[in-house]
This record gives structure tokens, sequence and C-alpha cells, in this order.
């Protein structure tokens, strides 16, 4: 059986800071390529205008088949459009469902990305630490040696 899958992407807070165009046209290469016909249908939210340029040549990378199951919802329509499609027990609330916010992938690459920070961070401190104590331990053999020498 030939499942496909829906996807809804929220565009909130989209740049063009957030995008490799080699890697995105890499990725929709593959899909095509490996993985045809598994999109059932896209929906995209909260588009800014800026992504409608981009828009224009990320679907000439698309099969047509492929490029018309993507949707543009504007946010008067989006609820409805959602409801019916996907189950309002998995669609988050802030979309018209009734599940919880899900923590989406950038915030998880967030976490990640200071966890790594934070990690190197605390490695730092140690190695200026380590040079502090080897003075002080310095510090105590000199006065030791001259304490002997008195």
């Amino acid at each position: 059986k030939n499942y496909q899958f829906s996807v809804l992407f929220d565009m909130d807070g989209w740049s063009l800071q957030h995008m490799s165009m080699k890697m995105l046209y890499q990725q929709v290469s593959i899909l095509q390529k490996y993985f045809p016909e598994r999109l059932g249908k896209a929906y995209l939210v909260n588009t800014p205008w800026i992504f409608n340029a981009t828009w224009v040549l990320i679907k000439s990378w698309l099969d047509p088949r492929t490029a018309s199951k993507v949707h543009f919802l504007e946010e008067k329509d989006m609820k409805e459009v959602l409801l019916s499609e996907i189950d309002e027990d998995v669609l988050e609330v802030k979309y018209g469902g009734k599940h919880s916010r899900y923590e989406s992938l950038g915030e998880q690459i967030d976490w990640e990305v200071e966890a790594e920070k934070k990690k190197k961070a605390e490695e730092e401190q140690k190695k200026k630490a380590q040079p502090a104590a080897k003075e002080e331990d310095q510090n105590t053999l000199r006065s030791i040696s001259k304490t002997e020498r008195s």
C-alpha cells in the first residue's frame, strides 16, 4: 500500500538566512527520486512576502504533480482547511486542533547548539582554571622552599 503524508510548514519568522538553496535543491531531488508520490499535501502558513519570490525558484525544481500539492493558506482559511485534512487530535491548538504545542526541529537544533556552546564554555573555564591552579601550586612550592632555606 502506498501511504502518503501531509506536512504543515509554519513560516512565521522565516527569512532567506534560514535556508541554503543548494541544500534545499538536494533535498527536493532526493525526495522526488526516492520517495515519489509520498506527499499527500503540503500546507504553508504565515508565509512572508519574500518567500513568494523564493517559491518561484523552488517550484521550478518540482515535478508539476508535486507542486500542485503545495497549498498556501491565509489565516482566515487555515482552520477550516486544516481540519478538513488533519485530525483535530493531532493538529496543534494554534491551528484549530486540540493538541498541545509540538517542539519544532528548529527548537531542537537550537537546544543542541546551545548545549554545545555551554559545553565549550565549561571546557574553556576549566582550561583557564588549570593554569591558575598550577601557578598557585608553584607559589606554594616557592614559599615552602624559602621557608626551608631560612
